[in-house]
C-alpha cells in the first residue's frame, strides 16, 4: 500500500519539475506501470513511473537526452537484519551506507528474476 501511494504521489511532482526543467512538454503525462519496457518479457512492468522526454523544440537550453524513454522504481524492502555495530565512528556511516546498498540491490533484483 505505501509503495503505490509514493507511486502516484510521486507522478504528478516529477511531471511537474520535468516540465520546469524542460525535459517533457506541459502536456506530457507520467505513465504509471508501462508494459514493453524490457524487450525480453513485454508483460512485466520494471518502472513505477516512466515519461518520454520530449523538451520544447524552440528551446535554447533544454538538455540533450540520449534516451527514449527513462523509468523510475519505487522500491520498499524488508527490513535488513540488525547487526550491532563494532566500527570505529569516523566510518560508521559509510559502512551502514554499503550495507543498505547492498540490501536494496537485492531487493532489486529479486523484482526481476
Amino acid at each position: 500500500m505505501a509503495h503505490d501511494l509514493i507511486k502516484f504521489a510521486a507522478a504528478p511532482a516529477f511531471q511537474c519539475v520535468l516540465v520546469q526543467g524542460e525535459y517533457t512538454l506541459p502536456n506530457s503525462k507520467m505513465e504509471i506501470e508501462p508494459l514493453g519496457a524490457c524487450p525480453s518479457n513485454l508483460n512485466i512492468k520494471p518502472f513505477d513511473l516512466a515519461f518520454t522526454p520530449e523538451p520544447l523544440p524552440t528551446s535554447v537550453s533544454a538538455p540533450a537526452i540520449p534516451y527514449g524513454r527513462i523509468g523510475l522504481d519505487v522500491t520498499i524492502s524488508p527490513t535488513h537484519e540488525l547487526t550491532p555495530l563494532t566500527l570505529s565512528t569516523d566510518n560508521v556511516i559509510e559502512e551502514v551506507a554499503a550495507v543498505a546498498e547492498k540490501h536494496l540491490q537485492k531487493s532489486e533484483r529479486k523484482k526481476v528474476t
